[in-house]
């Protein structure tokens, strides 16, 4: 029951690759939805990633604290992030925010705590087809019910105009703030995912040509 997806033999693994990709691709949709051109998510998987995986593996937390742990770092983290970039809109918020993903690799490349370039072995592979399939209905589920309610309808009338949005009493700063807190939770959760399906971590799993591949997926899908 809990290996669902292995009827489709040699392809089960990559298919759940795809289903825990999809979340990160949900959380940059979250963003540009709102017309908000940030692209930090690279960066908060792999915060999500490194930090269930070092709950997992030098802790000895459960698979659900793991999941939990991470998703909740990457939900802080794009808090502060959002607090940080405030100020920042168009191309320069997307240099920003490509920028962290970057700082966030370049910081897990070098780090002791993560495992340096040779990364963080040995994670538990407990995320098991249920788990993941659940988790990615429970989030597709989530955004669409959030898209049909006033909080939905904000987020569209601020991508269609900011200005006009903020004199109609939407609070544009809160409203930014707390899409990148649940961007910051589905990338996270998808990095937790992500490495106790592979049971590794690795600083090249997050780069720039993951952030391309997620754009294709949002824009073209």
């Amino acid at each position: 029951m809990t290996d669902l997806l292995s009827i489709f033999g040699a392809y089960d693994f990559a298919i759940r690759d795809a289903l825990a990709l999809s979340l990160v691709a949900l959380s940059l949709y979250v963003l540009l939805s709102a017309g908000i051109f940030a692209l930090p998510q690279v960066g908060l998987m792999a915060v999500g990633a490194y930090v269930s995986a070092i709950l997992s593996v030098d802790v000895g937390a459960p698979f659900a604290i793991s999941l939990a742990g991470g998703a909740l770092a990457s939900f802080l983290v794009a808090l502060t992030l959002a607090g940080v970039l405030r100020r920042l809109s168009g191309i320069y918020l997307a240099i920003a925010s490509i920028a962290f993903a970057e700082t966030v690799r370049v910081a897990v490349l070098n780090l002791p705590l993560t495992g340096g370039a040779q990364g963080k072995v040995g994670i538990p592979r407990s995320a098991n087809d249920l788990v993941i399939i659940l988790i990615v209905v429970i989030a597709t589920a989530g955004l669409l019910a959030l898209k049909r309610s006033r909080f939905g309808l904000s987020i569209a009338a601020m991508r269609e105009d900011s200005l006009m949005a903020s004199h109609q009493g939407i609070n544009i700063v809160r409203y930014r703030i707390a899409l990148f807190g649940l961007s910051g939770l589905l990338a996270g959760t998808a990095g937790a995912l992500y490495v106790h399906m592979s049971g590794f971590a690795e600083p090249s799993q997050f780069n720039f040509e993951l952030l391309t591949q997620l754009l294709a997926m949002v824009i073209i899908g």
